[in-house]
């Protein structure tokens, strides 16, 4: 009979360790009875260490790629990771071997305490949804919390278009609470000076990112004083398509100009015409440059060579009409000297001598000898002062730098 049960007890030993294996196993995933305690008595209006110390706030970014950065709105648009990092002791949880840490979705983050941060300068957010909501939160067994969102943020940026086409931008994204005054809320960047960080593949067709920079400042409003997060990022404008869009067309223009000096100066018409054409092609080469452009009440570094450009093509039209002039004025005071003589047989005699003598000196051979030399040269050492004084003044860069490569 003992033997018999002993046998039986043997048989059924395996199993009886297979059914305590599974309840010990099941005891230490049941993640919702710990979720569920977590919720005991918890207060989801009350941020953590309240009436005792402020809460301390991490954040870091991970921007994606920058989709946009517009001239006419002022605005740049970019995606990103936001990531929020906090303590909450009431989030503190037994460690169990193979789990110290919950992770969950954007559902779960309603039923906690999370910090009411804003964009200072935003215009528009978008949040992701596809496949499911882009967030989750991660609970640490020690109360630490993590909250991770990606988002797509449209920011205003104040540009400054003195130096375009040639110019940098800094734009900046500005973080705070927006009703935790320092007293009970401060944020900091989590990882120092590794909190901002851009994706290598981030590119623009119109502009190169050299790096950014992080700040921290202290915002004095009138309801009090708001921890706030700077995180600029510096553009350099590629002015690549400026040059061989705008500049390269406008030295054609100019230049094409120049060969109403090697014209007869009998040849009005083709003078003034060819004149009048650059001049017309350089205005409409204006007006579709400024088009996408603010309305700004300062000169551009574009507009200072288009209008210097324009005041060229003035010039040259304004060398026909006084070279024709002098050519029709010569012309009709030889037809009344050779008329008086042929009536009076006497030539010179006329009190008009000094006038004959000033247009005999300015012939019109002789001004289109100076403008085909001084139009030319004056043009080099426009462009030469030009090139050198807009590209040095624009390879200024904001101090505390970090550069993207």
């Amino acid at each position: 009979m003992k033997a018999s049960l002993l046998c039986v007890l043997i048989a059924l030993f395996p199993g009886l360790l297979m059914v305590t294996d599974g309840l010990m196993f099941h005891e230490d995933v049941n993640i919702t009875a710990i979720l569920d305690q977590l919720m005991i008595g918890y207060d989801k209006r009350v941020r953590p260490y309240y009436g005792e110390q402020p809460v301390t706030v991490g954040v870091s970014l991970y921007i994606l790629a920058v989709h946009d950065l517009s001239e006419q709105s002022m605005d740049f648009t970019f995606d990103m990771y936001f990531r929020q990092f906090w303590h909450d002791p009431r989030l503190a949880f037994a460690r169990r071997p193979g789990l110290d840490k919950i992770v969950q979705g954007a559902d779960y983050v309603k039923n906690i305490w999370v910090p009411d941060t804003f964009f200072v300068n935003e215009k528009e957010t978008k949040y992701h949804h596809a496949t499911t909501d882009n967030e989750f939160v991660r609970i640490l067994h020690t109360g630490d919390v993590l909250r991770s969102i990606r988002m797509t943020v449209t920011a205003s940026c104040m540009l400054d278009l003195q130096y375009f086409p040639f110019d940098k931008q800094l734009c900046t994204l500005e973080i705070e609470s927006f009703g935790f005054t320092m007293s009970d809320l401060k944020f900091l960047w989590q990882d120092g000076e590794r909190s901002v960080q851009l994706s290598p593949d981030v590119a623009l067709p119109e502009f190169n990112i050299l790096g950014h920079r992080q700040r921290i400042i202290e915002a004095s409003l009138s309801s009090g004083n708001y921890s706030r997060l700077l995180a600029d990022i510096q553009f350099d404008r590629a002015g690549g398509h400026y040059v061989i869009q705008v500049y390269l067309p406008t030295i054609l223009m100019v230049t094409m100009s120049w060969l109403v000096f090697w014209l007869s100066p009998e040849e009005v018409s083709a003078r003034v015409g060819l004149c009048a054409v650059s001049v017309l092609a350089l205005s409409i080469l204006m007006v579709s440059v400024n088009k996408d452009l603010p309305k700004i009440s300062y000169l551009k570094c574009l507009d200072i060579y288009l209008g210097v450009c324009m005041l060229y093509l003035l010039g040259a039209l304004m060398e026909c009409v006084c070279v024709s002039y002098i050519a029709q004025a010569i012309q009709a005071r030889e037809d009344k000297v050779r008329q008086l003589e042929q009536d009076t047989k006497v030539a010179r005699a006329t009190p008009r001598q000094g006038q004959t003598t000033i247009l005999l000196v300015l012939k019109p051979r002789t001004v289109d000898l100076f403008s085909k030399i001084g139009f030319p040269i004056a043009f080099l050492c426009f462009n030469v002062v030009y090139w050198i004084f807009y590209r040095r003044a624009s390879k200024q860069v904001v101090d505390d730098l970090i550069y993207l490569n």
